[in-house]
């Protein structure tokens, strides 16, 4: 028929990378936003038997991020603080989502410099968690927004929000679930792991055992898996305790995890709903993996 199995909620990881401009079907709340906001395609957050019905047709309503007027900003976000890593862009996607509902967000602040492919992944999969955002822009950093005037077009923001140190701080707190710091799950790659990130990962635990009571669980595609083998990334996160977890959003496993460490905003949002009566620790990689290692939580 043509389909092309890729397992995985990031599937320009593993070659789809539709080119700017293009209509296509989507359904993956992160890949959508995505897919609209860093790519320049266009796509909506569709329900599966629309993306089937647009899949066989080749054709799909033209209304909303279809049309140029439905791309532009309606709200703006000013970040007047630091972002180090993928953990403060699921922040800063946690605030944004929940201010947004299902509006276009407008981003500004973000210094000169390189967002990392895995720093927008983290930053739309968290607006697409707490709020319904199908799309947002980064002036100077996303494709459709190199002025303020190209992301709003003839739209005046309707709602203006400043993202500071403080509230960088209270949205980490936000994500949180409190509960004991005896952590018995770590669990990175939602959405999923690149082989950068894997990298990362390799090298943090390299010569080091993951504690015995925890598991260690990396989420990522069959493409991305197949890197890591060639590159004996995945020998050292095995022979570290890891376990690499493939074409899976979580693993269920008994015992039923108590006590969780995670780096991600949508991690937070979906395992809250899961285990209602979890702890859920979050923090950045290096604090995950240092969970892993020694069986508790350390960070803030």
């Amino acid at each position: 028929m043509g389909i092309y199995c890729t397992g995985t909620c990031a599937p320009y990881l593993a070659g789809w990378n539709p080119p700017f401009g293009s209509h296509v079907v989507s359904l993956e709340s992160s890949c959508v936003v995505y897919l609209n906001s860093v790519l320049g395609v266009r796509t909506h957050r569709c329900t599966f038997p629309s993306s089937l019905a647009g899949m066989v047709m080749g054709k799909t309503p033209y209304f909303g991020f279809h049309t140029d007027e439905g791309r532009k900003g309606k709200l703006w976000v000013k970040v007047e603080t630091k972002l180090a890593n993928s953990s403060d862009y699921s922040a800063l996607g946690w605030f944004t989502g929940s201010k947004a509902g299902i509006d276009v967000p407008v981003i500004t602040g973000i210094p000169r410099g390189t967002v990392s492919q895995y720093e927008h992944m983290s930053l739309g999969a968290a607006m697409a968690s707490t709020g319904g955002v199908g799309m947002y822009h980064m002036v100077g950093r996303t494709p459709e927004a190199t002025t303020m005037e190209q992301a709003f077009g003839t739209n005046k923001p309707e709602e203006t929000f400043t993202f500071g140190p403080d509230e960088l701080k209270k949205n980490y707190e936000d994500m949180v679930t409190p509960g004991s710091k005896e952590v018995d799950c770590v669990v990175l790659g939602c959405p999923h792991l690149s082989i950068t990130e894997l990298m990362k990962v390799a090298e943090l635990v390299e010569g080091k055992r993951i504690n015995e009571r925890v598991r260690f669980w990396l989420l990522t595609s069959p493409a991305t898996i197949g890197q890591a083998e060639t590159m004996g990334t995945a020998d050292i996160i095995r022979k570290a305790g890891g376990r690499i977890v493939v074409a899976c959003f979580f693993p269920m496993s008994h015992p039923v995890p108590k006590v969780f460490a995670v780096n991600s905003g949508k991690a937070c949002f979906y395992l809250r709903g899961s285990f209602p009566d979890a702890a859920i620790w979050f923090g950045n990689m290096e604090k995950c993996v240092e969970a892993g290692l020694t069986g508790e939580w350390r960070g803030v």
